[in-house]
């Protein structure tokens, strides 16, 4: 059951008013989570034409197109730089990153403290990614030939803020042909990204978001409901004892996808952008073969020490090269170990 708080709060993030009546908070309170509740409202025709009318007054990006750079050849500070910073005002309902991608503050529990803000440079501060992902979107988007399509690929992709971060950042140098690809477990996390590319403007012809599970083979896993998807981006397939992470209430079958399978009609991926709690390796290690062809540069987030170091020696192996290297860390409570933050692989492949 959820609360009157949880419903009056709800309505404000998805609906931009107060319940219609007492009677209506009362009707709400039926739902079992506040997934579902979350569920219900982003599925109202309200919310809908809400969205739309947001989008039509969206700020709009002036192509700034600078010269294609060598892969590999600006640092941090030179490759953030070359792409404008975004100057307009904040919306009511959305925060505003730098490069002027809005997220409804709904899809992430910690951006309710945050509506309407306009964040500054990562280089200024490091809001709720690390530079390094940053400097791999980037570099990809500057390494990138206008006059070809762009493909970014994000597995286990929560509201999907890397393919609208490329997106964004493609429109500044004015590359239109912009294909993305957001492939999620979690039905409520992969709702979140469908509704994040239309709050962005993402085209829907080129735009897709595949729900499935990211991993070594291709068939049918086990992945948890989640009770609160706003504030839960953890879920993976089986529960590291280096996470602390309690046994889900509940489980659901989810298909799926090897890395092979998901490049299959693939081309050329400029970015593949892979966080998927704790399968990182093993999935990248069975599709190590289409990986070498076809991707030219890997941000990888690793949930652990073994998975950082199988990662360094199958990559480093077969030819790729390493940008950069963050490890994760861990706390100690009561003897127990837990992962306390996310670490960082940014990897490019000379040979594409």
């Amino acid at each position: 059951m959820v609360t009157p708080d949880q419903i009056r709060a709800a309505y404000l993030f998805f609906l931009g008013r107060v319940p219609e009546s007492e009677k209506a908070v009362g009707d709400h309170t039926n739902h079992a989570s506040v997934a579902k509740l979350y569920s219900g409202l982003m599925e109202s025709q309200e919310f809908g034409n809400r969205v739309v009318e947001l989008s039509l007054s969206a700020p709009k990006v002036t192509p700034n197109p600078k010269p294609t750079i060598p892969s590999g050849s600006l640092g941090y500070q030179e490759v953030v730089e070359r792409f404008a910073s975004f100057a307009g005002p904040g919306r009511p309902g959305f925060t505003t990153d730098h490069l002027g991608s809005i997220t409804h503050t709904s899809f992430v529990d910690v951006l309710k403290h945050h509506d309407g803000e306009v964040w500054p440079s990562p280089l200024v501060s490091e809001k709720l990614f690390p530079i390094s992902e940053w400097v791999g979107t980037l570099r990809s988007v500057a390494e990138a030939d206008p006059a070809k399509p762009f493909v970014m690929m994000e597995f286990g992709a929560g509201w999907g803020p890397w393919c609208v971060s490329s997106f964004m950042a493609c429109k500044q140098r004015g590359i239109t042909n912009v294909h993305v690809t957001a492939v999620e477990a979690s039905h409520h996390h992969a709702a979140f990204a469908r509704q994040n590319f239309i709050d962005n403007g993402l085209p829907a012809k080129t735009s897709h978001v595949i729900e499935g599970a990211v991993g070594a083979s291709d068939g049918h896993v086990e992945f948890p409901e989640l009770d609160d998807p706003s504030a839960d981006y953890g879920g993976s397939v089986g529960n590291s004892l280096l996470t602390n992470r309690p046994k889900p209430n509940k489980l659901v079958r989810v298909t799926a996808y090897s890395i092979s399978t998901l490049l299959a009609n693939v081309d050329y991926a400029n970015l593949i952008h892979i966080d998927i709690q704790g399968a990182e390796a093993d999935a990248v290690a069975a599709g190590l073969d289409s990986l070498n062809r076809k991707a030219h540069r890997l941000v990888i987030g690793t949930h652990g020490r073994g998975i950082e170091h199988k990662l360094l020696d199958d990559l480093s192996k077969a030819g790729w090269l390493l940008e950069y290297d963050l490890a994760c860390t861990y706390s100690v409570a009561n003897g127990k170990f837990s992962l306390h933050a996310d670490g960082c692989q940014l990897w490019r492949n000379p040979r594409v």
